[in-house]
């Protein structure tokens, strides 16, 4: 008998981690999940980026009645799971298609996972993808001595060993040659994403526009997905991108001041994305007080006209397998030059972050903001789906034991660390470790295993389910569970408030009329706050009535940093740990 989706009543928001085919978890997780809640916001990284968007479009479909929803998402892994024709790999495996020119390094490089593993795989691949320069290099080496008028050899050993190594060299030519050359050349990935209708691009737009029951021709937008009113955004769809030209990462889609800063080129797009999403792309593009005068640059729509197929592209841009997406802008940090537009490039959102579980949140939530995590183990771990059952639970960092693969285990130690620091160290904050579930992965499922055996998708996409079920249970109105929705609100509370007693004790301190900066010559807060409004540095007030209920907050608010400075009660003795910090940072 099919789920029936539409009894849901319950809100809640979802954050999904990053993990290239480790997405397999999701579609079931939210199809689980879908059964109690309706999605408010959802938001993801690289393949979670990927179930966040069809996450969106399924509660589109389900919001207006139309397209295929929870159904169809509830029974994509087993789709991704079958081979299209016996011995040819998963459908899975086949939405990462290179191009003709990156063909014979892609199958080089991913034959270490499909068949048999490692450097024998790849080895073996090399040589018989390279076959023609492998037997070009041997004769080479072998007609060099007749060359040179060497003679002298005695049997057929000095031969053979001579012809291995100038197949060898032929080889490693070739394969350096086509690294350096033509992954460059194909928008820094092995795969765009595009080469036919089950490729990943295509596949995807496909899906989305099922999905929520929209016309092929009409890409599913932000904007539709808003409704009426953007302000009240019925489905708060966002993702991680990053732009390794500006060394940062971006939201998609763009913020209010960031969405006019980029431009496209058409023939750029026509290689990443299909036909009817560039037309769209093209006809939606946002107004110009000054057309440019170049005809191929073309301004970027706006957040509401942009379609989530490219903003999901552009953050699952993997690294080297999935071409970066250059979008072009100016350079305005270098005056001296003309201004021009300059290709900039996006990659993988999961380079600056790969599990944003920060996004959607408030101090005192009024639903909870599930997320879904992805851990991996050097063996296949006895248990698939963990969460924490006490309010401890979860606070030791993870180990990362590395030293058995030596120096490789050192250098991706290191790039891990780097990637996925903050949200490891966001994810033990107290109101966040207990809202996660964890999904454990083995060395050979998930991650860049493209072509995993179909018991093992269907193994992999059920600790999904399970994982559903287990975040629905946990706030389920009337829960007796020692960490319900009652208990995550009151942890929240506690939490906010011990750090905003930290944060109103300085802020007390520095605005009082009495205070004494550090350095002499300067004045205090108070008496710069008392300037007229002619004699503000800069930003001066709009008008006087908002001078007024500034001056009269900063007094409330020094009267009741002292009053709560007063007593001998602190609000952080008790507290959980650790505490979080209130500070100023940039909005991403």
């Amino acid at each position: 008998m099919p789920a029936d989706y539409s009894r849901a009543s319950r809100k809640c928001d979802i954050i999904m981690k990053g993990g290239i085919t480790s997405g397999i978890v999701y579609p079931k997780a939210v199809s689980r999940l879908a059964l109690e809640y309706r999605f408010r916001s959802i938001g993801g990284t690289s393949a979670g980026a990927i179930a966040a968007a069809a996450t969106a479009a399924a509660e589109y479909g389900r919001l207006h009645g139309g397209g295929t929803s929870f159904g169809e998402l509830e029974s994509l892994p087993e789709t991704l799971a079958k081979e299209p024709a016996p011995g040819t790999g998963s459908r899975l495996f086949h939405l990462f298609q290179p191009q003709p020119a990156t063909a014979r390094l892609f199958r080089t490089l991913t034959a270490g996972i499909r068949g048999a593993r490692g450097l024998q795989g790849f080895f073996s691949a090399a040589v018989r993808n390279y076959a023609l320069r492998g037997l070009l290099g041997a004769a080479a080496v072998l007609f060099l001595p007749a060359l040179l008028g060497v003679s002298g050899f005695l049997g057929w050993l000095p031969w053979i060993l001579l012809a291995l190594v100038g197949a060898g060299a032929g080889i490693a030519q070739a394969l350096v040659r086509d690294v350096r050359e033509t992954i460059p050349a194909n928008y820094y990935g092995l795969s765009t994403g595009m080469g036919g209708s089950d490729s990943l691009t295509p596949w995807l737009h496909g899906l989305l526009q099922r999905l929520s029951g929209k016309a092929t021709d009409e890409p599913l937008t932000f904007g539709d997905l808003w409704g009426a009113d953007p302000s009240r955004r019925d489905i708060d769809l966002q993702m991680m991108t990053t732009c390794l030209t500006r060394g940062r990462p971006y939201r998609l889609p763009f913020a209010e001041h960031e969405e006019r800063l980029f431009y496209f080129r058409r023939k750029d797009l026509d290689e990443l994305f299909p036909r009817d999403v560039v037309a769209w792309m093209i006809e939606h593009g946002r107004p110009q007080s000054s057309p440019r005068d170049d005809d191929e640059l073309l301004p970027m729509p706006l957040g509401k006209d942009l379609p989530v197929v490219v903003a999901t592209r552009m953050s699952l841009s993997f690294p080297l397998l999935i071409s970066a997406v250059p979008l072009q802008a100016i350079d305005y940090t270098r005056p001296e030059r003309e201004p021009q537009p300059e290709p900039c490039w996006f990659s993988d959102g999961g380079i600056a972050s790969n599990f944003p579980v920060h996004f959607f949140d408030a101090p005192l939530p009024g639903w909870p903001t599930f997320a879904i995590n992805l851990r991996y183990f050097e063996e296949t771990p006895a248990k698939r789906v963990v969460m924490p059952q006490r309010n401890q639970d979860e606070l030791a960092d993870s180990f990362h034991r590395f030293e058995k693969r030596g120096l490789v285990g050192f250098v991706r130690a290191v790039f891990d660390a780097m990637q996925n620091w903050q949200d490891n160290a966001q994810a033990k904050l107290p109101g966040f470790r207990d809202r996660i579930a964890h999904i454990c992965l083995g060395p050979d499922e998930g991650g860049l295993n493209l072509d995993m055996p179909e018991a093992k998708v269907k193994e992999i996409a059920d600790s999904g389910t399970h994982a559903g079920l287990l975040l629905s249970r946990r706030f389920k109105p009337g829960s007796r569970a020692k960490l319900n929705w009652d208990n995550h609100r009151w942890v929240r509370f506690r939490s906010m408030m011990a750090s905003l007693e930290e944060m109103l004790e300085k802020l007390g301190r520095r605005l009082a009329p009495n205070f004494e900066p550090p350095q002499p010559g300067d004045e205090n807060y108070a008496a710069l706050l008392a300037r007229a409004t002619d004699e503000l540095p800069s930003y001066a007030w709009d008008s006087r009535a908002q001078r007024d209920e500034a001056l009269l907050a900063v007094k409330h608010l020094v009267k009741l940093a002292a009053a709560w400075a007063e007593t001998d009660v602190k609000l952080a003795d008790g507290a959980p740990r650790p505490m979080p910090e209130l500070r100023a940072r940039p909005r991403i």
